[in-house]
C-alpha cells in the first residue's frame, strides 16, 4: 500500500479556530459518519469502507442526510482502466474527512476568541455572536484532512482496514475528546475539563493527531 496526505486542502481559514471543541452528543453516543464513495467497482470499495468503520468501537455509517458529526468523502479510480474496473490491478482512493459547522463548533469558536479578549464577554454577547457566526458559516463544512492511498486488487480490504485503524486513532480519538470535553465544561466540571484539555494540548504539540 501507498500512502500519503495532502496539505492546505479546502481549509476555512476564517474559522481556524474552530479545532478545540465539537459539537457534544449525549453520553456513549456513537460518533455519526456520513460515508459517500464515487467508483466505478459496483459498490466495492463502499463496502469494505462501511464494514472497516462499523468494526470501530464507537462509529455508525449513516448518510449525509442525517447530519452526521463527521463525513469520509472518497473517490475511487481503477488502474489501469477505470472504464473497466472489473479487470483493475490497483484501486488508488482520495479520502476527505470533512467537519460540519454547527452550533457547536460556532460556540467554540467563540469561546476561545473570548479567552483572548479583555474584558470578557458577557454570557448574551456570547450567545449573539454563535448565532451569528452560525448564520453566516453555517452552510460550510471545516476539511480536516485529505489522503490519498493506493492499494492492490487483493489487499485492498487490509488496506483500508489499516488505514480507518489509523483514522480512528489519530482523528476519531480527537473527536470523542473532544465530545467529553464540551460533556465536562457544560456540567460544570472545570478541573476535569482544564485537566482533559491540557492532554489535548500535550498531544497537539506532539503532532499526535493528523487532521
Amino acid at each position: 500500500m501507498t500512502y500519503s496526505r495532502a496539505r492546505n486542502v479546502s481549509r476555512l481559514t476564517i474559522v481556524g479556530l474552530l479545532f478545540i471543541i465539537a459539537p457534544a452528543p449525549a453520553s456513549g453516543q456513537a460518533i455519526s459518519v456520513g460515508l459517500i464513495v464515487t467508483e466505478n467497482t459496483g459498490g466495492l470499495l463502499r463496502s469494505a469502507f462501511a464494514s472497516g468503520l462499523r468494526s470501530l468501537q464507537d462509529v455508525a455509517v449513516v448518510t449525509p442526510d442525517e447530519h452526521p458529526l463527521l463525513s469520509l468523502r472518497v473517490l475511487v479510480v481503477c488502474d489501469p482502466d477505470d472504464e473497466h474496473c472489473e479487470s483493475a490491478v490497483r484501486y488508488t482512493a482520495a479520502i476527505e474527512l470533512l467537519d460540519p459547522l454547527d452550533s457547536g463548533n460556532a460556540a467554540s469558536a467563540i469561546d476561545l476568541a473570548d479567552e483572548l479578549t479583555r474584558p470578557r464577554l458577557s454570557g448574551m454577547q456570547r450567545r449573539t455572536l454563535t448565532k451569528g457566526l452560525l448564520g453566516v458559516m453555517g452552510m460550510y463544512v471545516i476539511s480536516r484532512g485529505l489522503w490519498m492511498a493506493s492499494w492492490g486488487r487483493q489487499s485492498y480490504g487490509q488496506g483500508i482496514s489499516e488505514f480507518l485503524a489509523r483514522l480512528d486513532s489519530k482523528c476519531f480519538e480527537r473527536k470523542r475528546i473532544d465530545m467529553r470535553l464540551q460533556r465536562l465544561w457544560i456540567a460544570g466540571d472545570t478541573a476535569s475539563a482544564t485537566a482533559l484539555r491540557t492532554r489535548w494540548l500535550d498531544l497537539s504539540k506532539e503532532e499526535h493527531w493528523i487532521c
